[in-house]
């Protein structure tokens, strides 16, 4: 046996270690990824986040629990990557879950801030669940009101910023304040935007990353040239937008940072995604830190007017299918899939996250950006509860993906469900992309020290 990635710290300290026991019957954690490669069948565990290599023979005789490995057997009992049949993972899990919360109780800063510098945008795309939001942005008093609020809290933590709007770019004075006042500070804080990326130059993208510290940035793109210009429609228009953007989107990763394409699917433009995925592939070839993905337009979401018939979601469902079928990696940003138990489902339930409107009000969830908020940054008040998770469904019990699923009830598109089908779907295909590439990589680098291989 090889190990390729080590389990992380959370498992270490929160999880008991039982050795095999011949008079129990066992089987493969449903947490667990198998996958064959040319030297053998990898394992990965979705809950520690441990990675390991068997030959096939290894990997026989743990199948068959044979008498012939016990050691093996022992190291994988203890190491969650087989357990008994009765075993319960989904209980198993949430109990750790709740040890972590318990202990993180007690950390009260707030450090991870989702901003809204506007709600304006400057395009018009027809599905926008804000499209019937009060428009309205930060001025300059309230962005530093803000960077303080950001430094008390924070408690001198690291910071990361999230921009958000609108499109944040329509409001760049206030992301400047912002920052600059952090640098100022000697805060460490990091950056990831949501943006149309249309009003990006040169100029600008040297900001973003010399005083806004921006590490990822997602960008949609809803179709090719025609269909995208015609669907974003953007405000003052005086080029061809298309272009502009995928020149923007080059600028940024020539400067290392991390960028999304997701691809919005509606029942118009799902065959035409197909085209667009070839078509970036092609053109972005050479960077490993441009990742496309598609992602269908939720119904039910703030003031869209997208919906759907059971046999047009169905149809949707069969296409983006296809179309996950068609993007080969996960891009270079999965590592951070590899480290971390998902403890919080997003900033709506996570006590070290908030949202921040442009008058200062503070909410729970950009998907809810004119209701649902709880406080201002002129106010001392801990974030309240808001919503309980959506339980476990039978098909949870099967799932690798499990320990990375969280969803809240009040979330509008789910509707009682951890996830639609095709995110199902997606999810599964992400993990195994996201393995197979660490596999792939880690043997590029099994000779330097970062990369050996540990054998047992």
């Amino acid at each position: 046996m090889l190990k390729i990635k080590l389990p992380n710290s959370d498992y270490i300290n929160y999880c008991q270690r039982k050795e095999y026991q011949k008079n129990l019957k066992y089987r493969f954690c449903s947490f667990v990824l198998p996958m064959d490669v040319e030297d053998g069948t990898v394992l990965f565990n979705n809950f520690t986040k441990e990675m390991i290599l068997l030959s096939s023979v290894e990997f026989s005789q743990a199948s068959n629990y044979s008498s012939d490995c016990l050691e093996l057997l022992n190291y994988l009992s203890e190491n969650f990557f087989i357990v008994p049949n009765e075993f319960d993972e989904i209980k198993f899990l949430e109990q750790v879950r709740n040890v972590i919360k318990l202990i993180d109780s007690h950390n009260k800063y707030v450090n991870r801030f989702t901003i809204l510098p506007t709600t304006g945008c400057n395009a018009r795309c027809y599905y926008c669940f804000e499209a019937g939001a009060k428009i309205y942005s930060m001025d300059e008093k309230t962005a530093v009101d803000v960077a303080d609020y950001i430094i008390k809290k924070s408690q001198g933590n690291a910071v990361k910023l999230n921009w958000f709007g609108g499109e944040p770019l329509c409001n760049i004075k206030a992301i400047d304040i912002i920052s600059q006042k952090l640098m100022d500070a000697n805060i460490k804080y990091a950056s990831n935007m949501v943006s149309n990326s249309y009003l990006f130059d040169e100029k600008i993208v040297d900001k973003a990353v010399n005083l806004w510290h921006l590490k990822r940035i997602s960008i949609t793109l809803d179709g090719l040239e025609e269909t995208y210009n015609r669907v974003k429609s953007f405000v003052n228009n005086d080029t061809n937008a298309f272009k502009k953007v995928l020149n923007n989107i080059e600028m940024l990763a020539k400067q290392k940072i991390l960028v999304n394409i997701r691809m919005n699917m509606t029942r118009e433009n799902s065959e035409e995604l197909f085209q667009l995925t070839e078509f970036l592939n092609e053109k972005f070839s050479g960077y490993d830190n441009i990742t496309p993905y598609p992602a269908v337009i939720y119904e039910d979401l703030g003031y869209s007017p997208v919906k759907n018939t059971d046999d047009e979601r169905k149809i949707l469902h069969d296409d983006f299918i296809r179309l996950v079928g068609t993007i080969k990696k996960p891009g270079k940003g999965y590592k951070n899939y590899m480290g971390l138990i998902k403890t919080y489902s997003c900033q709506a339930d996570d006590p070290h996250a908030v949202m921040i409107l442009p008058n200062g009000g503070l909410g729970f969830c950009e998907h809810f950006v004119d209701c649902d908020t709880f406080s201002t940054i002129y106010e001392d008040k801990d974030k309240p509860f808001w919503s309980e998770s959506i339980k476990a469904k039978e098909k949870c019990k099967k799932c690798p993906c499990y320990p990375t699923c969280l969803c809240l009830s009040k979330c509008p598109p789910h509707g009682g469900e951890l996830c639609y089908e095709y995110e199902y779907f997606m999810r599964n295909s992400t993990l195994k992309n996201i393995v197979k590439t660490y596999y792939e990589e880690y043997k590029l680098n099994k000779n330097s020290k970062a990369g050996s291989l540990d054998e047992i």
